[in-house]
């Protein structure tokens, strides 16, 4: 294409070969050269996202950069991740006040990572970031805090958040708790890693979610996972369950069993998507666990624990999934386990408009 044609082209035709090549940043920087309509569109798709290391010889350059007056990349940044630049347990902890008011210009990010395990980042660091970046939308949390309490207390200093990821590095467990400390009423997405230590205070004190990840399940887990169900009610839409690796073919067998006895989302009507995530469990499983689920509105079911050995008894698993009494509007669903074509096992569910995915299709 002449520079002259691709000057002329409409500006959502633009956007949307930008987005198209969004993973693509050498893709990008040629399309950036094109012709000056394109540089726009190129240079947000190319800056959009920054991973930053921080420390007293770490992100000067990028630092020296947003002060340019020339600079005109700031604007386009939506996505900042702040990792440690310097060793030792201080990590993210030696940040100073230079750094901050330079991260400070960034005035659009909406997307806000923070990875630090070598040590607590200090209350005031804290305090300067939600207020450098008050309008994250997405916090993403891998780092530790001396307690529950000041992690709670760090996500309720952005007024404007939808999604959390949370994972409690060395969070004490014993902690004094946060009854008091109320995080913002626009979350509706929440991603905790190990439920099993913190996960009662949010389905007790915010349980207002549409969509719930809970990674890193153990089987003594699946009563805390019930509790936390049954407190987010009708609002959950989207859930997704992962259990861990199981250390024996005794403990994949359990997960899958007690998940079947004490969970069947009866208490959760508006559930549209599930996805489970049991390493291990053998097909033998599948079976038991759709007889127990209570779902008339799930539209997808995504089933991913590697193995369908043994094979389930594909004549009563598609005799299942066809029941319009048990599943209503059921139109997909996507088996993440390998060595078997589950498409041909299901002409049933197919029949009745159900899309079938199998291990041919590529894990995202």
């Amino acid at each position: 294409m002449s520079p002259a044609l691709a000057q002329d082209l409409p500006p959502e035709v633009v956007d949307f070969i930008m987005d198209g090549n969004r993973g693509n940043r050498k893709t990008l920087s040629s399309c950036a050269l094109v012709c000056k309509a394109w540089l726009p569109s190129s240079r947000y798709c190319l800056f959009s996202e920054f991973d930053i290391y921080v420390g007293p010889t770490h992100g000067a350059s990028f630092l020296k950069l947003l002060s340019n007056p020339s600079c005109t990349i700031i604007h386009c940044i939506r996505s900042i991740s702040i990792y440690p630049g310097v060793p030792g347990p201080e990590g993210i902890a030696s940040v100073g006040e230079k750094t901050m008011a330079g991260l400070a210009k960034l005035k659009h990010v909406a997307s806000l990572r923070i990875h630090n395990h070598r040590g607590c980042i200090p209350k005031e660091t804290l305090a300067s970031i939600s207020s450098n970046f008050d309008e994250v939308t997405t916090l993403r949390m891998s780092n530790r805090f001396p307690s529950f309490r000041d992690a709670v207390e760090f996500v309720a200093m952005f007024p404007a958040l939808k999604s959390l990821v949370f994972y409690p590095y060395c969070v004490n467990a014993a902690s004094d708790t946060a009854s008091d400390v109320s995080i913002p009423s626009t979350l509706r997405s929440l991603h905790l890693h190990s439920p099993f230590t913190h996960g009662a205070w949010f389905s007790e004190h915010h349980n207002q979610l549409d969509s719930v990840i809970l990674s890193a399940i153990k089987t003594t887990d699946v009563d805390r996972v019930k509790e936390m169900l049954a407190a987010f009610g009708a609002d959950l839409r989207h859930l997704s369950l992962g259990f861990e690796r199981p250390q024996s073919v005794f403990d994949e067998q359990q997960s899958a069993r007690d998940l079947s006895a004490a969970v069947n989302y009866a208490c959760n009507p508006s559930l549209a998507s599930l996805e489970l995530k049991i390493p291990g469990a053998s097909g033998g499983f599948l079976l038991a666990i759709l007889e127990s689920m209570r779902t008339p509105n799930l539209r997808r079911l995504t089933w991913d624990t590697g193995s369908l050995r043994p094979v389930p008894d594909w004549e009563k698993v598609d005799t299942r999934l066809a029941d319009r009494a048990a599943f209503k509007r059921l139109n997909q669903v996507h088996f993440l386990s390998e060595g078997i074509s589950v498409r041909v096992q299901l002409p049933k569910a197919e029949a009745m408009g159900i899309k079938i995915l199998g291990s041919e299709v590529q894990r995202r």
